[in-house]
């Protein structure tokens, strides 16, 4: 697909409440425990997809703060479904800050390690 920037395959994992930050100069780590938009459903190394409310002032390219897992960070949407579900849509978005503590949260929490991999690493001789 032309412009694709997906780093790995998307896959589905558990839903996890998610909220948009209403406030950009003081977010809410928190809001999506208190008071959820929508679930996070899929994650890949570069970004995520959610349903959630629709946003009626967001379009693909904008970049938007999101609160998950008691983090924010900002995500890059690069697909809306407004079609998918009643008042709800379909957002596929792309991490903005791959370094913050956003998608380590998610990471840490739904990417598999592997458990058999050496940390320490000695010379060979």
């Amino acid at each position: 697909m032309p412009g694709e920037r997906r780093i790995g395959t998307r896959r589905q994992i558990r839903s996890v409440p998610m909220a948009w930050c209403r406030d950009p100069a003081h977010p809410d780590p928190y809001a999506a425990q208190t008071a959820p938009d929508g679930v996070l459903t899929e994650l890949s190394v570069s970004g995520a997809g959610f349903v959630a409310t629709t946003h009626p002032y967001l379009d693909v390219g904008q970049t938007v703060l999101i609160a998950c897992l008691s983090a924010t960070g900002p995500v890059v949407v690069r697909h809306i479904d407004r079609d998918r579900y009643p008042g709800e849509s379909y957002y596929g978005v792309e991490f903005a800050d791959p370094t913050g503590r956003l998608i380590a949260a998610l990471h840490e929490t739904f990417l598999v390690r592997d458990g058999q991999a050496p940390t320490l690493y000695l010379p060979q001789g």
